[in-house]
């Protein structure tokens, strides 16, 4: 029989080895919480994610482990030990404390839902009708355990929006995925359950990849690709994917804390349009660049408007149809109406 040897094991107060196992996991979960926070600053700025947590990383005092952004974290550990956390705060009265640990839960579970509704939104609102395909259930990699697993909040999100789900995962069983997406009143939600990554992405609208199982790097995803619905849609919740090699064989990728690109087939068509700078006017060539100053038209109903002239606010109303606006390049910031 071989003991620990003796430097190796850490002597301690009751309590005190009570809140270092819960306060552990709980600064694990906040630094994931954390990165995640940046990475819809990332969306909304353009900036990326990975760059800014390699950065940060090269400080030692961070160090890289644990800021990888993702659809947020799972497991029994990290949310239950969070909640005693919060619990021993408040029995305490130090509702401050207990705040401050909540605010990393709510944090994640915030996570959850916008990468929900940011794939009804890439989606032209509405995934009612179409096919999902959810690569990865667990929590994470090697493993079976689903227990508070993202996979789990974002699938009901999507079968709310009356999405079809068909889900693999390598080694999560069939039954516990149908029994985790029950409803409240005991019904099974409509999904579907495949063992073969291909068969389950066929004639799908979008993939989802929810957890970073090592052979999704390895899957034929130009045969993927011609398998699916156009536009074919990936949303990359582990940012575990070659973005750039996916735009290229077609796919409209969308990631965590990336700004969104179009698909290199997508600007190549879009590309091959000439759009006109300004309205031309009459007997103007569409595309063909005008010598005038450029000037901006839309057109807006009758209503109270709000003119700048001078540098103040004026109202006027205006009424009948239709109005156009004309801004134009002049002194004092003034503004023309014109009514057509």
């Amino acid at each position: 029989m071989r003991w620990v040897p003796k430097q190796k094991i850490v002597v301690s107060s009751l309590w005190s080895a009570e809140l270092s196992k819960l306060t552990a996991n709980a600064f694990l979960a906040q630094r994931i919480s954390s990165i995640n926070a940046i990475s819809a600053l990332c969306e909304r700025t353009g900036a990326d994610v990975s760059e800014v947590s390699n950065a940060i990383g090269i400080d030692t005092r961070i160090g890289r482990k644990g800021i990888q952004a993702s659809v947020g974290f799972g497991g029994a550990c990290y949310e239950t030990h969070l909640r005693n956390l919060v619990y021993i705060a408040k029995l305490y009265r130090l509702q401050t404390v207990a705040t401050y640990w909540e605010s990393v839960i709510k944090m994640n579970d915030w996570q959850k839902s916008r990468f929900a509704k940011n794939v009804v939104s890439a989606m032209f609102n509405t995934v009612s009708g179409k096919k999902l395909t959810i690569l990865g259930y667990a929590y994470k990699k090697n493993t079976s355990d689903i227990r508070f697993s993202a996979a789990i909040d974002v699938c009901k999100t999507l079968v709310k929006e009356r999405a079809r789900l068909c889900i693999y995962d390598p080694r999560v069983a069939s039954e516990a995925v149908k029994i985790s997406l029950t409803t409240d009143d005991g019904a099974e939600s409509d999904i579907e359950v495949n063992q073969d990554p291909y068969l389950a992405s066929n004639a799908a609208h979008g993939l989802l990849i929810l957890t970073e199982w090592d052979e999704f790097k390895r899957l034929d995803y130009q045969r993927i690709y011609d398998s699916m619905q156009k536009p074919a849609f990936i949303f990359d919740g582990r940012n575990l994917l070659d973005h750039a090699k996916l735009r290229e064989i077609g796919f409209q990728v969308y990631a965590i804390g990336k700004s969104y690109q179009r698909s290199l087939t997508a600007r190549r068509r879009r590309n091959a349009k000439t759009w006109p700078t300004t309205p031309p006017p009459r007997g103007c060539v569409p595309g063909q660049r005008r010598s005038r100053p450029r000037r901006w038209r839309w057109t807006r109903p009758a209503g109270c408007i709000r003119l700048s002239r001078f540098g103040r606010w004026r109202e006027r109303v205006v009424r009948g149809g239709g109005v156009h606006l004309h801004l134009r390049s002049g002194g004092g910031g003034a503004m023309r109406i014109l009514r057509r």
